[in-house]
Formats: C-alpha cells, structure tokens, sequence
C-alpha cells in the first residue's frame, strides 16, 4: 500500500492518495482544492480512483470534491451528519453530489474498519472501530469538542 500526501488549496489541507500498488486503485481522501494536481498524479501514476472519502464537509476538504469525482466516477462517501450543515464559525455547506454514499447509525462494521477522524490542530486521528457489529449510536456532532476517554460511536 502507497500512501501519498498532496497539499492542496490555500490552507495545504492534506488530501491523501491511499493506492494499492498491485492493481493501482486507490481512494483520494479530502480533495479540498487544486483538482488539477490531484488528477494529475492520478494520471501520472496511472492510477484508477474507486473511492472519494471525505472525513468532514469543511469547504478545505470538499473544495475539488465535484471536478474529481466528475472525472474518475468514482463514489462519494461521507457522514450524514456533515452533508448540507454550516460549520458554527462558518456559513459555508457542502451539498455533495448526487450518488454519495452515506455512512451513520445502523451500519455494519468490522474491527478496525475506519470510523471517523477527529481533527485536532490540523492533525488528523483516525478512531476505528473496536470490534465487529452495528454502529448503534453516533454520539458527537461536527464542531463538537471532545476529551480524551470520550465514547464517540457506540457498536453493539
């Protein structure tokens, strides 16, 4: 598995290109900006996109979400929660394209299976799940804070 980092936008938001090296597919995590760099490496490492995952709808996360996947068709997948809701310090929204595939409570899920991420000073925390089972309850809204120790998702 390659993993490549490209900062993208204004903010060098990290969009990760999470490729499997034997059959050259891969997902692009948060395209927030410069659709053009990223569908370059794309076609520079004659790469075929199966997935955009965005962790949150922050407009520096979203912000070349429609020209990718326009261009590769591939699915959109993200939390329910962040579809169309304004940030408390911001009025931007994401409407995410039509098709998007959303994760939220009643979901099957197996041990290690990525959750969520929780970001915090620009630094990114993957929460995987613990164990296998249906995601019974989601316990935290975007923008929520939260402390160490803290239930997040509840899988029963």
């Amino acid at each position: 598995m390659l993993i490549k980092c490209l900062p993208v936008g204004h903010l060098m938001t990290n969009c990760y290109i999470v490729t499997d090296e034997t059959t050259l597919e891969c997902a692009v995590i948060d395209p927030g900006d410069e659709s053009n760099t990223i569908l370059y490496y794309l076609e520079d490492n004659h790469l075929t996109c199966r997935a955009i995952l965005l962790t949150h709808g922050h407009y520096d996360h979203t912000g070349a979400v429609y020209a990718v996947h326009e261009e590769t068709g591939a699915p959109v997948y993200m939390n329910a929660l962040d579809a169309g809701t304004a940030v408390a310090f911001d009025s931007y929204t994401f409407t995410p394209p039509e098709g998007t595939i959303f994760y939220k409570e009643g979901d099957e899920v197996k041990v290690n299976q990525p959750l969520m991420i929780v970001e915090a000073m620009k630094m990114e925390n993957n929460i995987n799940a613990n164990k296998d089972g249906k995601v019974a309850e989601i316990k935290v809204n975007k923008g929520d804070s939260v402390l160490e120790g803290t239930d997040l998702v509840i899988i029963e």
